[in-house]
């Protein structure tokens, strides 16, 4: 039984690696050409986000046979595309915004997303799955909702309007 638990985390893994980098790679990389087309991607990748995690909190049990092995397979694949848009689309919304200082923006972008997994990583062990599903679901709403706050004031500074004033 534990043997099979691996063979299915081991599993869930690699399918959420594989479709990780190619959603990286090949798609959403080659889509993005600017602020418009990076708030499109993020925003289908925060929908699929969004999908996982409620599905996850809402609807998912353990399960044998097929099925078992088949929703996991589902759930990384899911999660890895989702997972791609928005780490490709947010380096690149960071390299549009911070033309200037790229590498302090990089950087204080990676110390952030360092200290979340970090945080996430210690409290693991003392929380069930649906209080971490809350909670990556409410850091979900609130990230999604500062990037929407984000690029409307850039596109309200950078409209003609705005710069004839």
């Amino acid at each position: 039984m534990t043997s099979q638990r691996f063979a299915v985390i081991h599993t869930f893994y690699l399918t959420f690696g594989t479709c990780l980098a190619f959603q990286c790679a090949v798609v959403t990389g080659y889509l993005t050409s600017g602020l418009y087309s990076a708030t499109l991607i993020v925003s289908f990748g925060a929908i699929v986000q969004a999908v996982v995690l409620f599905w996850l909190l809402l609807f998912y049990s353990p399960m044998d046979g097929v099925l078992g092995t088949a929703a996991p397979l589902l759930i990384g694949a899911l999660w890895g595309v989702g997972d791609g848009m928005l780490n490709t689309e947010l380096n690149a919304v960071v390299g549009l915004m911070f033309e200037d200082a790229k590498e302090s923006a990089f950087a204080q972008f990676k110390v952030w997303e360092c200290g979340a997994v970090a945080v996430i990583f210690f409290l693991s062990p003392h929380i069930v799955l649906q209080v971490m599903l809350i909670l990556m679901t409410a850091s979900l709403v609130i990230s999604f909702s500062a990037f929407l706050f984000l690029t409307i004031a850039v596109e309200k500074s950078s409209s003609p309007s705005a710069v004839g004033s």
